[in-house]
C-alpha cells in the first residue's frame, strides 16, 4: 500500500471516530430533550435533520476508507454512487463551513455600552429545571449586571408543565443571585429566538443599546434575529457552553443555518 492510501485510510478512520462520537452526542442529547420539553415536535424535527448529517459524515468516512461509493462494475450503479458521493462530500463540507460560521460568533464585542440593557436569550426547560446553559447566561448577565448596573430583559415564554414560563425561572435565577427585580424586565410570550428579540424591541426600543447574552453556538443566529427585529447597536457577550452538550447544540445550529439559506427563515 502506498503512503498516500495509507494516510488517506488513517483520515477516514479518524473521521469515521469522530462522527460516531458526534452521532453518540446527538441522539444522548436528543432523546433526554425530546423526553423532558414541552415543544417535543420541533426538537424531534431537528434531530431528523441532525441524523441525516451525521449519516452523511459515516459515509464520507467509510468512502475514504473504502472508496465503496463508486465500486460497482454497473454502469448504473456506479453512476448513482458517484450521485450519492457527491451530496454526501457536499452535505458534510458545507456543515463543516457552517460549523465553523457558527462558532466564530463566540467571542464578545471589544466594549460593552455604559447604558442599554442586558438581553438575555432563555432556553427551554427540561421537565421544569433550568438547563445548564441557560443558567450560564444568567451567570454571564449577572457579571455584566454588576460590572454596568444595566437593567436585564429576560426573554422566554414557553411554559412547562408546572406553567413557569422560561422569563419567570430567570428571574427567579437572578433574584436570588442578587439583581435587584426592579432591575429585571421579562418578556414571557415569545416561543423561540426571532420572537425573543421582536417582542424585546418593543420593550427597549429599536434603537436602544442591546448586550446579548446567549451562549456562543447561539450567538450567530440570535444576532441576525436581532437584525431583523430592528435592533442598530447590538453588542455580543457569549456565555460559555457545556462541554458534553456543545456538539449537539452546535449541529441543531448547523441544521438551522441550512434551513435559512434554503427557505429564508
Amino acid at each position: 500500500m502506498s503512503k498516500g492510501k495509507k494516510i488517506r485510510k488513517i483520515a477516514g478512520w479518524v473521521l469515521l471516530a469522530l462522527s460516531l462520537i458526534l452521532t453518540a452526542d446527538i441522539v444522548a442529547v436528543a432523546v433526554r430533550r425530546i423526553s423532558s420539553v414541552v415543544r417535543t415536535s420541533v426538537y424531534t424535527e431537528i434531530f431528523i435533520y441532525e441524523s441525516v448529517i451525521c449519516l452523511a459524515f459515516i459515509l464520507v468516512s467509510l468512502d475514504i476508507i473504502t472508496g465503496f461509493f463508486t465500486k460497482a462494475k454497473n454502469v448504473i450503479l456506479r453512476s448513482v454512487g458517484w450521485l450519492l458521493r457527491v451530496v454526501c462530500y457536499i452535505l458534510a463540507v458545507a456543515s463543516l463551513v457552517f460549523g465553523i460560521m457558527i462558532s466564530s460568533y463566540g467571542i464578545s464585542s471589544d466594549r460593552l455600552p455604559e447604558d442599554g440593557y442586558i438581553l438575555t436569550l432563555g432556553m427551554a426547560s427540561e421537565n421544569g429545571r433550568m438547563p445548564e446553559d441557560l443558567a450560564r447566561r444568567l451567570d454571564k448577565a449577572i457579571d455584566i449586571y454588576e460590572d454596568k448596573k444595566l437593567k436585564v430583559v429576560a426573554a422566554g415564554g414557553n411554559p412547562g408543565e408546572s406553567g413557569i414560563t422560561e422569563a419567570e425561572m430567570m428571574e427567579r435565577y437572578l433574584t436570588e443571585n442578587g439583581i435587584p427585580a426592579a432591575d429585571i424586565i421579562k418578556e414571557d410570550k415569545s416561543e423561540d429566538t426571532g420572537e425573543n428579540l421582536s417582542k424585546a424591541a418593543v420593550i427597549t426600543g429599536k434603537d436602544s443599546y442591546i448586550v446579548l447574552v446567549t451562549n456562543g453556538y447561539h450567538m450567530r443566529r440570535a444576532v441576525r434575529e436581532a437584525g431583523k427585529a430592528g435592533f442598530e447597536n447590538v453588542f455580543r457577550s457569549p456565555a460559555p457552553s457545556g462541554v458534553f452538550e456543545y456538539p449537539a447544540n452546535l449541529m441543531w445550529e448547523v441544521v438551522l443555518e441550512f434551513r435559512y439559506i434554503i427557505f429564508g427563515k
